[in-house]
């Protein structure tokens, strides 16, 4: 059998895989960090917007969470969420190490999207309240609002709104308006293929419903109805009338329609008595003249 050799290691080989190893550990440990005081931010956040009500009422984050929830709720309106839904992808990218936490881009679309989407709020909600009572484009949502609509027009200020969201998602994120747009008009053409199926199945079910419940009561009146002998009935009977008319005959043939006298007796009349032979003939009647 082989005997095996320890292969001689070199200390400082060792404390440098060592110092590699922890190096690469410590982004690690730092995000993870940042990742739990981001998920707490979230939480914090969520819940005190969740509780709070501008007419008053208990926040569920208390004093702090109701302070920093009138913030941004009177600044943002209901866009005021884009903060926490953007602390919720952080948190994500903290623990997962995609891509790079913090950076000047996602600030200015963050930033984008509460601006544009104040304004988009503020012209879709004009006259909604929200959180009790404040605008729902907030104070911001007013302002930007207002200066698209009266230089652009209702249509146009939706138009240049939606626009500027869409672009400002494309350069974000990895996600093709075109790639979207055909799997949407794949799905809705599925959609209605697998709908028109459904309705053509459906219709030709009732279809075959009312034809068995058609010929089923056709059945039951034929039921109930006299019957009638038609079409090979009335040759059968026609026949056996026939074949007992034939029979009849032939009985009458065989049978003759005088019947033979039996042998005749001759029997001598009795005789006369003396008194009828004294009587008088009776007088002949006269002829007439």
């Amino acid at each position: 059998m082989g005997t095996s050799r320890s292969v001689p290691t070199d200390p400082e080989t060792d404390e440098d895989a060592l110092d590699v190893e922890g190096e690469l550990q410590e982004p690690r440990r730092r995000h993870e960090v940042f990742g739990l005081l981001a998920l707490a931010a979230t939480v914090m956040f969520g819940l005190a917007l969740a509780s709070y009500d501008v007419r008053g009422g208990t926040n569920w984050i208390g004093p702090v969470g109701e302070a920093i929830a009138g913030v941004i709720a009177q600044a943002f309106g209901l866009a005021a969420w884009v903060i926490p839904v953007e602390l919720v992808l952080l948190t994500f990218r903290l623990f997962t190490g995609r891509g790079a936490p913090l950076g000047l881009a996602r600030a200015a679309s963050t930033l984008v999207y509460l601006l544009v989407g104040c304004a988009m709020l503020h012209l879709a909600l004009r006259g909604v309240p929200a959180f009790g009572g404040d605008l729902a484009g907030g104070l911001l949502g007013e302002v930007s609002g207002e200066v698209l609509r009266s230089m652009l027009g209702l249509a146009g200020a939706f138009v240049v709104g939606i626009t500027v969201l869409l672009v400002t998602l494309v350069l974000r994120t990895s996600l093709s308006i075109v790639a979207v747009s055909r799997a949407a008009a794949g799905g809705t053409r599925r959609a209605g293929t697998r709908t028109w199926e459904g309705v053509q199945k459906a219709w030709t079910a009732w279809q075959e419903a009312r034809e068995i419940e058609r010929a089923q009561r056709e059945a039951d009146e034929a039921a109930r109805a006299p019957r009638i002998v038609t079409g090979e009935g009335d040759a059968e009977l026609e026949h056996d009338v026939r074949r007992d008319t034939l029979r009849d005959a032939d009985e009458l043939e065989a049978e003759p329609l005088v019947k033979p006298l039996g042998p005749i007796t001759l029997v001598d009349a009795p005789a006369a008595d003396d008194d009828d032979a004294d009587e008088e003939p009776a007088p002949k009647p006269k002829a007439a003249k």
